[in-house]
């Protein structure tokens, strides 16, 4: 079974030459899909912190966000951190260790330092890169301050301290990513003063 979301005209010619195998799957999902409507909270509740996104899910979903297939396999490895005047520069080395080219979209989360009532996991950047067969290429991503500013009960926002953790790789870091096949992801402490 495929799901094509809204694939536009040529999106029958797109579908057919991903399934024959003339180009690589490389599309990432943008939301999650649950295991049951009874993980969610009920339908008339919009806090996001009681569920309803990746950012604050606490049950195994049964597609994460973020979460693609590829005919290739890629490999996330030296994960680094480096302070600069106007933030971090976070890196990573990103190689398709498969057999054929394909593209990958790395995926830039980061945890909320263990703060109570914040998310787990945010999505703080991606990018998408095309690599031959056994090709490597390093990607180096900008953290600034907005990026460990977080929002209180009350919606307003703040700068918070911390020791966080950015983690690198092609899907939402969890187990069940793992489980479908994503390629385990790397991780740097970063401590934000």
């Amino acid at each position: 079974m495929i799901e094509a979301w809204y694939p536009g005209e040529r999106g029958g010619e797109a579908l057919s030459r991903l399934i024959a195998g003339r180009e690589n799957f490389s599309g990432r999902l943008p939301a999650t899909f649950p295991v049951s409507a009874d993980d969610l909270p009920p339908f008339d509740d919009y806090e996001m912190a009681h569920g309803r996104t990746y950012l604050y899910a606490k049950k195994p979903p049964l597609w994460p966000f973020g979460f693609g297939l590829s005919y290739t396999r890629f490999a996330y490895a030296d994960p680094r951190a480096v302070r600069t005047p106007d933030g971090w520069d976070v890196a990573v080395t990103v190689k398709n260790t498969g057999e054929r080219a394909g593209d990958e979209v790395i995926e830039l989360y980061l945890d909320s330092a263990g703060l109570p009532d914040q998310p787990i996991f945010r999505l703080r950047g991606f990018r998408r890169v095309t690599l031959g067969a056994g090709e490597e290429r390093r990607c180096v991503f900008r953290l600034t301050e907005e990026d460990f500013t977080l929002y209180e009960g009350d919606g307003g926002a703040a700068y918070r301290p911390g020791r966080y953790t950015a983690y690198f790789g092609g899907s939402l870091p969890d187990r069940r990513s793992l489980e479908l096949g994503a390629a385990e992801c790397v991780s740097v402490v970063i401590e934000a003063e």
